[in-house]
């Protein structure tokens, strides 16, 4: 299994542990405010403050801290996984290279939106990824960030890295999705 480390490459773009901030309103079609756009944009650019270099769980463990300060103002509600692309991206066979080019072009361009992309919360994948894909700021980004997903999937499990998508709802199972993830990321080190 690869390490994590190994994933982390100096000229790679970081997407980061992603967290997902809302405040559930009741609507089964969920739309996010202005304040929601804010918080989330300004979450973006906090997670790569936190993180040290090629230091994925302690960039988990100092995410936490952060977090546990705003968990009652914001409900954290999940946090996903970590994709590091490179220079020459571990694609599968099928992956849509026309994909991979839009998504670094995306990626580049807006860095502390695409901190978001992938997320996932207990509305569900589609959901989770309609919201984020309001981000991209493109006409197609429904379509975009399905794109997003699967590709972003496929890189990860290229790279045997340890990839458990759930939705996990700390309100609901009591379970840190911070902790369940750093112990994913500490799994994959070890090769366990």
């Amino acid at each position: 299994m690869a390490k994590t480390a190994d994933l982390s490459a100096t000229k790679g773009i970081r997407i980061g542990a992603t967290m997902l901030f809302h405040q559930h309103r009741g609507k089964d079609d969920f739309a996010a405010d202005e304040a929601d756009y804010d918080t989330l944009y300004g979450i973006g650019f906090r997670a790569f403050e936190v993180q040290p270099s090629n230091k994925s769980a302690s960039w988990l463990k100092g995410l936490k801290q952060w977090a546990a300060g705003r968990e009652e103002e914001t409900h954290i509600h999940t946090i996903d996984f970590l994709v590091n692309i490179g220079d020459k991206p571990a694609c599968p066979v099928s992956a849509n290279k026309d994909i991979v080019q839009r998504a670094k072009d995306v990626f580049q361009a807006h860095l502390a939106q695409a901190a978001l992309c992938g997320a996932l919360s207990h509305f569900g994948p589609y959901s989770a990824g309609l919201l984020a894909g309001h981000y991209f700021w493109t006409p197609d980004h429904d379509a975009r960030c399905v794109d997003f997903l699967a590709w972003a999937n496929g890189i990860a499990a290229n790279a045997n890295m340890l990839v458990e998508i759930e939705t996990l709802n700390r309100f609901e199972t009591g379970v840190s999705t911070l902790d369940h993830m750093q112990e994913l990321f500490e799994r994959a080190n070890t090769g366990k």
